[in-house]
């Protein structure tokens, strides 16, 4: 059974979609993929420009489509183009698809709040894993690097499994090597010193998290993958293990956020894109409950969820 069998592309103007859109179609045909469905959300967002690299106006979306190099030929493949689609549409076909392909925004169109919800409701909301494109980005990766999180809980454990096997696939797929990274840390690090013996702490933490992450690359069938440990927060100790590695492409994975990270900082996935010049793979463990368009509704005032009290206790 292929792994992305069917493969959705979302088109939003950004500077490397025509890259990303010949990317999606090689993966399609690498993966023996049926189904490429490309849909068009840049009515929703700022107007289409003119891009500098040949390609001729953003809007003519049916152009880079012939143009691509690489698209699904095989008996039974075909590519589906969807216009005027909204984020409710591609989440709501994010549910049918494995695997969401988007250009990442250049800094022009990023500038722009809106374009910025739209990519984050992407990222956050699809049910599959959502490979975000960066124009710099190889033609092809030939280092994957799978970034897991073990703190030794149920969740987590989940979440690492799910990354570390799209990981592979993925590799497997664009036949690239891959490597896997646990990024660490002590809680209250600061508070701790001159309390207790950190550096002791650190060594026997260091210790457990990498029998762990041995443990998990040898049960997932993976067994002589190189694994690396990075300390500290994945948005700061990642970035110069994927440039000192010289990686193309990391796959995390993407946890849903509460209402305070929604507000305040956002996802970790989304934090580290914003520091790495090479694509990144998120990846969700479990399928979005929640839709756009109910995320979209309003909650009651308060004069109306008074009423609703009231209503309640005369019935």
């Amino acid at each position: 059974m292929n792994t992305f069998n069917r493969i959705l592309f979302v088109a939003n103007g950004a500077a490397a979609e025509p890259h990303a859109l010949a990317r999606a179609g090689a993966l399609a045909e690498a993966s023996g993929a049926n189904l490429l469905t490309v849909m068009d959300i840049r009515g929703s967002a700022a107007p289409a420009r003119p891009r500098p690299d040949g390609f001729g106006e953003s809007s003519d979306l049916g152009y880079l489509i012939a143009q691509a190099p690489v698209l699904p030929s095989s008996d039974g493949s075909h590519v589906s183009l969807e216009t005027e689609s909204t984020i409710d549409d591609v989440i709501e076909a994010a549910r049918t698809h494995d695997l969401v392909i988007m250009p990442a925004r250049d800094k022009a169109i990023a500038r722009r709040g809106r374009a910025i919800k739209e990519d984050r409701l992407i990222m956050r909301y699809c049910g599959c894993p959502v490979l975000v494109i960066k124009v710099q980005a190889q033609a092809r990766p030939r280092r994957v690097l799978a970034v897991v999180n073990l703190d030794l809980t149920l969740e987590d454990s989940t979440r690492a499994r799910a990354t570390l096997d799209t990981a592979a696939a993925l590799a497997s797929v664009e036949h690239a090597s891959l490597e896997v990274a646990d990024s660490w840390q002590i809680q209250r690090e600061l508070e701790l010193r001159g309390r207790a013996n950190v550096t002791r702490l650190m060594s026997e933490m260091e210790a457990a998290h990498r029998k762990q992450l041995v443990a998990l690359v040898a049960e997932r069938g993976l067994s002589g993958t190189a694994v690396h440990l990075a300390y500290g927060e994945p948005q700061h100790a990642i970035p110069p293990l994927v440039k000192r590695r010289e990686i193309d492409l990391v796959v995390v994975g993407n946890k849903p956020p509460t209402a305070l990270v929604r507000l305040l900082a956002g996802t970790s996935a989304e934090k580290l894109l914003q520091r790495l010049d090479c694509s990144l793979l998120a990846v969700s463990s479990e399928t979005a409950r929640v839709s756009a368009r109910l995320r979209q509704k309003r909650r009651p005032s308060f004069g109306q969820g008074r009423r609703r009290m009231a209503n309640s206790a005369h019935a």
